[in-house]
């Protein structure tokens, strides 16, 4: 056998120490590179794994975030709703109010014109019976030509006046 290493020109005790400085070299290289290799890439995939992780929760908490969001955004319609209605309902309320305000007032407007109305006409009813006993007293002058005295001019003017009220002018 050596024969047939020596005339493949090869040297046996170069080839042990080639082989065992080899072996040391894949030795060397396992635990100084390897390894240190391996972990790195292990740590790298860990990462990765717990930010596929995360980016997981973090979609998942945006989504119910959303949805929490539109609940939020319908519950707030809703009241916005009922604001408007119930602001509807009190403005109804007010108006009517002051409508009935009004009437009332109105009415009481126009019952008080038409009391002042009666008592202006009272007066004027007074004042032209007044006026007509004068007018009476004066004509019955003209006619029987001073010869009335002063006791039946006055009865005359208290009948001219009893005449006019029973006529209800």
């Amino acid at each position: 056998m050596e024969e047939l290493f020596h005339k493949l020109g090869i040297n046996w005790k170069l080839l042990i120490a080639q082989a065992i400085n080899f072996t040391i070299v894949l030795i060397v290289l396992h635990r100084f590179v390897y390894k240190p290799l391996l972990k790195m890439l292990k740590d790298r995939q860990k990462k990765i794994d717990q930010s596929l992780k995360d980016a997981e929760k973090v979609e998942e908490n945006l989504k119910k975030s959303k949805i929490e969001r539109e609940n939020q955004v319908a519950l707030g319609r809703k009241e916005a709703e009922k604001i408007i209605e119930s602001t509807n309902k009190t403005a109804d309320e007010i108006k009517k109010q002051k409508v009935s305000e009004a009437k009332d007032e109105s009415a009481a407007v126009i019952k008080e014109a038409k009391e002042k109305i009666q008592m202006e006409r009272g007066q004027m009813i007074e004042d032209v019976k007044a006026e007509l006993g004068e007018l009476v007293l004066l004509a019955s002058k003209k006619v029987t030509k001073d010869s009335v005295d002063k006791a039946t001019h006055q009865k005359l003017i208290d009948e001219a006046i009893i005449d006019l009220r029973k006529a209800k002018i």
